[in-house]
């Protein structure tokens, strides 16, 4: 299936549309930068990972003693249910475009 685009969208347009919703970007506090050095949970389009955030970019994270996290468990439990180390002793990169979520693990 085609898709035919009749009028090209430009980044003009796109500002017109956000002036015009009176839309506001802003930058939210507790982005990734603000958790360098804590342990996260990182939540992707396929997999879910845990890991000490080591470093940041506009293109991707690093996690240092990274693991995969295939099943959560209850969110209160000490440990999640089924996770396995990553076989790498150099930290992994993970897109920001793939990630969903990511928040400090408190426990």
């Amino acid at each position: 299936m085609k898709t035919i685009i009749k009028k090209p969208v430009t980044v003009e347009r796109v500002v017109e549309k956000v002036i015009e919703e009176k839309s506001e970007v802003v930058d939210a506090p507790g982005g990734p930068i603000e958790m360098l050095g804590s342990v996260v949970y990182v939540q992707c389009t396929s997999y879910s990972y845990t890991g000490e955030l080591f470093g940041v970019n506009h293109t991707f994270i690093e996690l240092k003693n990274a693991n995969i996290v295939y099943a959560t468990g209850a969110w209160n439990r000490k440990n999640f249910e089924t996770e396995e180390v990553l076989p790498s002793k150099r930290p992994i990169v993970l897109f920001l475009s793939q990630i969903e979520s990511m928040f400090v693990i408190d426990r």
